[in-house]
Order: structure tokens, then sequence, then C-alpha cells
């Protein structure tokens, strides 16, 4: 399974989350938006990337990070379905460092992409 993991940092709390334009571009193939649900179930929230100085999730991104209750640290894992869907999910930062992909997250590092097969982590993508 193919998945983008982001980790929470102090000025996603106040500000927009930000993206990386690999992310952009080789995650969420450069769409205008996109369509989420929160842990594969329920409503769909429908995400805009703004790009005014740098690359942001936009529309109901934040609204989305409120329902989570995501906090400094977390991570947030996101999966693409198809079809311009994806499914998030939050991960609190103690129980992250346990997982497999938590050393690849060292210093000021916060974007992940990988592929997550059998508790093997096959990394694409790190910043």
């Amino acid at each position: 399974m193919k998945v983008y993991i982001r980790k929470i940092m102090k000025h996603d709390i106040t500000h927009e989350v930000s993206l990386t334009a690999y992310v952009y571009y080789e995650f969420f193939d450069g769409r205008d938006s996109v369509s989420f649900q929160i842990n594969g179930e329920g409503s769909i929230y429908d995400v805009t990337f703004n790009n005014a100085t740098d690359l942001r999730f936009g529309g109901d991104f934040k609204t989305m990070c409120r329902l989570l209750e995501v906090r400094l640290g977390d991570f947030l894992h996101i999966t693409h379905n198809g079809n311009g869907m994806y499914s998030i999910r939050v991960e609190r930062a103690n129980e992250a460092s346990a997982s497999k992909y938590y050393p690849f997250f060292t210093g000021t590092r916060r974007h992940l992409i990988a592929t997550i097969a059998n508790g093997v982590v096959s990394t694409q993508y790190i910043r």
C-alpha cells in the first residue's frame, strides 16, 4: 500500500498544512482538488491545493485535522484509494515511535511517501 505520511509541526497547527511539489505531483497527481474520507468511512471532504507562496492543503483539510484532534508531533497517514479519493487517519506521536517508518523522521523531516507491505517500509521520498 502506498502512503503519504506527514509529521505535524508547530506551524501546521496555527496555519495551513504545507506539502512539497514532489508530494503534490507524485502522490496527488497534480490535481486541483481531491476527496478525502476520515479513516475511509463516512463523510466526504473536499480538499484543494493552494499555491500562493508554496503548496498547502486547502478546502476542508483543516476541518478534518480538527475532527481528528491533530496535535504537534502527530503523524497524518494518507492513503490513495483511487479515482481522486483519499483516506486520512492520525497516529499519535507516542504511538508512532514504535512504527517502522518513525526512524525516517529525523531532524526537521516531515514528509514521507512509501510503500508499506508486510511490515516492510520501502521509501520513495523523504524530506
